[in-house]
């Protein structure tokens, strides 16, 4: 639900402070960037009193390093991108609006 929180980046450093090293971080995030179509519907929600915030790859990918936390392969992609069983058809990007990532506390 991280797409409802404005600083993204605090929640996460608060949730990690606690772990132990070797703890491991999943996240999926919403964008506009894969469907922009996502952004007339954050808007929507926003203006109902449901904040969304999408975000782009970069911007995901800087709440792993802003944390401190290694990424892990292959980083942050299209959800369902992120290791997909050997074989398995893969749709195109465009056809899902969220990142997906893992990261581990060092």
């Amino acid at each position: 639900m991280l797409q409802s929180v404005e600083d993204a980046g605090g929640l996460i450093q608060r949730l990690l402070e606690p772990l132990a090293s070797g703890s491991y971080l999943a996240l999926t995030l919403a964008t506009a960037e894969l469907a922009p179509e996502s952004a007339a519907l954050a808007a929507t929600y926003t203006r109902r009193g449901i904040p969304m915030y999408l975000r782009t790859r970069s911007e995901v990918e800087e709440l792993f390093t802003g944390a401190g936390l290694e990424l892990l392969s292959p980083g942050v992609v299209p959800m369902h991108h992120w290791r997909p069983d050997p074989g398995e058809q893969l749709a195109e990007a465009t056809a899902m609006n969220m990142y997906a990532g893992v990261g581990r506390k060092p």
